[in-house]
């Protein structure tokens, strides 16, 4: 059973708090399980009150995962866990820039317990690996249609298995569903 999520959440010029949660009710009016909100662009404080307003708006039912895309430094990162201990969030993508995010993603997943997830800038299942090895996800979403395609994909799959990591394909839907469904440890499906 693989719930679906939706990319979204992008700042707004106008109204951002109040679209969000415009947004948290179309999505779910939609059937769709949560929302991957994107954040980075601002303060981890301001970032913070946009995750605040999705869950109030959605409930804790909903999936809410946050996307940073490798936008803040580690003491940022601790900064948007630390204000959102109380979300219940489903995961942090990307949390930490890139340059030293094997050794800083394992610090903000052990410190925060919040689940951690990267994967889809990584073109191999070689860099995947790196990642799992360094306690770095909870949470693969390794993107097959720029590292290989699905046989690379379960390859990755398999991979995450045996360290006990879950595995997502990053978008993609009209495959990314499909693997997703298809191994042991797949766990949501993006659209």
């Amino acid at each position: 059973d693989i719930r679906v999520f939706a990319l979204g959440g992008y700042y707004r010029e106008k109204n951002d708090l109040e679209g969000l949660a415009h947004e948290v009710e179309d999505l779910k009016a939609f059937g769709i399980y949560g929302l991957k909100l994107k954040l980075g662009g601002k303060s981890p404080s301001e970032d913070a009150k946009r995750a605040e307003v999705v869950r109030k708006a959605a409930g804790d039912d909903f999936i809410l995962g946050c996307d940073a895309n490798q936008g803040w430094t580690l003491q940022q990162a601790l900064e948007f866990t630390n204000i959102t201990k109380d979300l219940n969030l489903d995961w942090l993508e990307e949390p930490c820039k890139w340059d030293n995010d094997r050794a800083e993603l394992p610090l903000v997943r052990s410190i925060s317990g919040v689940p951690i997830t990267a994967g889809q800038s990584e073109l191999t299942r070689f860099g995947c690996r790196d990642l799992m090895q360094a306690k770095a996800i909870d949470i693969c979403n390794f993107d097959g249609s720029w590292g290989g395609g699905p046989t690379e994909w379960r390859r990755v799959a398999m991979l995450a298995n045996s360290f006990g990591v879950r595995v997502m394909q990053h978008l993609e839907p009209q495959f990314g569903l499909m693997m997703s469904a298809g191994v042991s440890n797949g766990f949501y499906g993006e659209v």
